[in-house]
């Protein structure tokens, strides 16, 4: 059976940062047409746990960042996302 995108979405933050969604909300499906992907992004307003970096083999650190002070170069689909957000 296919895991539908909030399972997903939990099963992810638990691996990747160790915490447990409690509440989450969907915020937009963005298309890329040119790659045929669906990024679905959602903002989670509550967890159990304290994020950390759960995967240091893929990821350098985990840390927070303002909208206005973010590390440089986004990836593409990062500045999509945040984009598509800020005109919201």
């Amino acid at each position: 059976e296919a895991e539908n995108i909030t399972d997903a979405l939990r099963r992810e933050l638990f691996e990747e940062i160790g915490i447990q969604m409690l509440r989450e909300q969907t915020l937009t499906t963005l298309y890329d047409n040119s790659n045929r992907v669906e990024h679905y992004v959602h903002l989670v307003t509550e967890w159990r746990g304290e994020p950390h970096n759960c995967e240091p083999e893929f990821c350098e650190k985990l840390d927070w960042f303002s909208l206005t002070d973010l590390p440089k170069p986004l990836t593409p689909t990062t500045q999509k996302v945040l984009s598509n957000l800020c005109s919201l």
